[in-house]
């Protein structure tokens, strides 16, 4: 099966206090899924056109959770550069 982008998704920061600011209303990430033997590859890249990082995601795993903790791994990282 080939690669299945995601597209951009538009992303803000989270208020502490529980309300959402859209701190960086530009900022968008690029995802793209691959099927592999085993699991999944994600490549994640911050501006179109960029070679992404690759996570990859085994089978068993839950993809919605696993797709979740790596777009928070890849902002906390990005924002704290």
């Amino acid at each position: 099966m080939a690669g299945h982008s995601m597209g951009q998704i538009d992303i803000g920061s989270v208020d502490i206090m529980g309300g959402y600011n859209k701190k960086f209303p530009n900022q968008k990430i690029n995802i793209n899924i691959y099927s592999a033997n085993g699991g999944y590859i994600m490549e994640i890249a911050s501006h179109p056109g960029q070679v992404g990082e690759l996570y990859i995601i085994p089978d068993g795993h839950d993809l919605g959770n696993e797709i979740g903790k790596i777009i928070t791994h890849k902002m906390l990282k990005e924002n704290h550069e």
